[in-house]
């Protein structure tokens, strides 16, 4: 705190550093804005994609283009904050690592390493102190380990005993002591015999000297995005159930990406009747020259005059889905939080002159205005569509499959009446791509063609996998509702038709809902409307 007497000072002498900072530095959004007007030169982005992450992420790549020297530690070559740096470190991921974690009750836990680390791939700690020694400042970052780095910041929070955050009884381990390092709750003085339970502040005092709290005023201030009247739509954006962040590590798990494989947008019966905007087709939310394209969901769920969408696409997994780009770089005064919840949008269908679906093995991102890609177990799934007429689809659909062998097969069926085109590559007897386009959504069986994708193909399978379903509707499972499981829609409602009428029934019965939980708000929305259609 710069705002407490002597800290600074107290901070500079533990490091016996010539200099320390005198004020607080920059705020995320603050510090982009610093790099587009050159104030800062040279940048250091770790364990973040802020081209995905950050407001008005259009201006952040922006900023980051005119930066002289980007560097990104990172472990995908997806997070595509990694295509404008000019130095990419391959970062060690979370399994790969060696430290310890602290969790929200304040517990310090060890953390140990359960795979290696591929290739070069290190850890930040040590990335940071080759860099510190390469700048002459080899013997502030002599770190032996992070058993070091613990020691050093455990006797930082005990410099004079007041801090609540004390971990002076830290502050000595030795090597072997961290290894067997227990979980333990801070505050861990020095001295003192760890406990069970430290809830702080049970005994009614605060961290301050009079052990009165200090309340910080916060007057209403309205979003600046709700005083736009040129947008209809407030947005609101976050988490899709089964992905995280910006998808560089969950957005390649198959199996999670089969349940939401493209972005939507939600949207109210009434609001949706009144754009013209039907189910499955393409919706553009549009905040001035910056347009993002969805897939459109209806949903009295959602509230009209509103819409949600989906944070977590950057230019890896879909053409025209990062959807910060609409959100301005308003942010909280005190905190630096954007108002990332409050954006206002105009709405819009897309008016897609057809529409596309396939699966491939070979990775592609198709030429059309829109599409959005997801991995599969054998390859990848793709939804695509564009405004202008897709004349040559045979050329198209051979740059799909990675190029045509003289000894690959096609199977194609093609209604130009009615702008019908599906076609199947066989390679050496297995489905090594399919593509379906039609003037309107899709309507095929995405897992049942994304199962099949790498698979010997069987003579009666082909007529299956052209008309995009299983002849034999016993193995359609529906609609995907739980991905640890992969149990669909038909499923849940075979087991709710022989009386399984519970979402821990339903688990027991299908497994859906058993593991992670999080599909289990979608097993009682099941359960739900199957009362409600019993009850008319």
């Amino acid at each position: 705190e710069f705002d407490e007497p002597g800290a600074a000072a107290s901070v500079q002498a533990f490091w016996n550093s010539p200099r320390i900072a005198a004020r607080a530095g920059l705020k995320a959004v603050e510090m982009f804005e610093a790099v587009a007007d050159g104030r800062i030169k040279a940048l250091w982005i770790m364990a973040t994609n802020p081209l995905v992450s950050l407001p008005d992420s259009n201006a952040v790549a922006a900023a980051l283009a005119r930066c002289p020297f980007v560097v990104v530690s990172d472990i995908s070559s997806e997070c595509v904050t990694t295509e404008i740096a000019h130095v990419v470190l391959p970062a060690a991921g979370w399994g790969e690592k060696d430290g310890t974690v602290t969790n929200s009750e304040r517990r310090i836990s060890r953390q140990r390493a359960f795979v290696t680390a591929p290739g070069d791939a290190r850890a930040d700690w040590w990335m940071v102190c080759e860099v510190a020694k390469r700048m002459g400042f080899g013997a502030a970052f002599d770190y032996a380990g992070p058993h070091d780095i613990l020691r050093e910041y455990a006797a930082l929070t005990s410099l004079d005993g007041t801090r609540v955050l004390d971990l002076g009884a830290l502050a000595t381990l030795d090597a072997r002591g961290y290894e067997e390092l227990k979980p333990q709750q801070w505050p861990l003085p020095a001295g003192c015999v760890p406990r069970a339970e430290r809830r702080l502040f049970a005994d009614g005092n605060y961290a301050y000297a009079d052990g009165r709290a200090r309340f910080v005023a916060t007057p209403y201030r309205a979003s600046v995005a709700r005083s736009d009247k040129q947008h209809a739509f407030v947005m609101n954006s976050g988490r899709m159930r089964d992905q995280w962040h910006t998808l560089t590590r969950s957005g390649r798990v198959a199996r999670l990406a089969t349940h939401t494989a493209e972005p939507y947008v939600d949207i109210h019966p009434q609001d949706a009747a009144a754009l013209g905007l039907a189910v499955a087709e393409l919706a553009e939310l549009r905040r001035g020259a910056r347009s993002v394209l969805a897939r459109v969901r209806i949903t009295a769920a959602q509230a009209p005059g509103s819409v949600f969408v989906p944070m977590h696409f950057s230019a890896a997994h879909a053409s025209r889905g990062t959807i910060n780009g609409l959100i301005a770089a308003v942010t909280d005064p005190i905190s630096g939080q954007p108002e990332s919840k409050a954006a206002t949008v105009a709405l819009r269908p897309y008016g897609a002159a057809w529409y596309g679906f396939a699966v491939s093995c070979a990775a592609f991102k198709p030429s059309s205005d829109y599409w959005a890609r997801m991995p599969c177990t054998a390859g990848w799934r793709m939804e695509c569509a564009d405004q202008t007429a897709l004349d040559d689809i045979d050329t198209w659909f051979a740059a799909l499959c990675g190029g045509v062998d003289a000894d690959d097969e096609m199977v194609v069926y093609r209604d130009d009446a009615r702008g019908a085109w599906r076609g199947l590559l066989l390679r050496d007897g297995r489905l090594h791509a399919a593509l379906y386009v039609a003037r309107v959504p899709v309507s095929v069986s995405r897992d049942f063609v994304t199962a099949l994708l790498g698979t010997d193909i069987k003579p009666a399978q082909r007529m299956a996998l052209l008309a995009g379903r299983s002849m034999d509707t016993g193995q359609e499972q529906g609609a995907l509702v739980c991905s640890c499981r992969q149990v669909g829609v038909s499923r849940i409602r075979e087991a709710l038709q022989a009386g399984h009428a519970s979402v821990s029934a339903i688990a027991n019965v299908t497994g859906a809902g058993s593991q992670c939980g999080g599909c289990r708000i979608d097993v009682q929305r099941l359960i739900d409307a199957s009362v409600a259609e019993l009850a008319h």
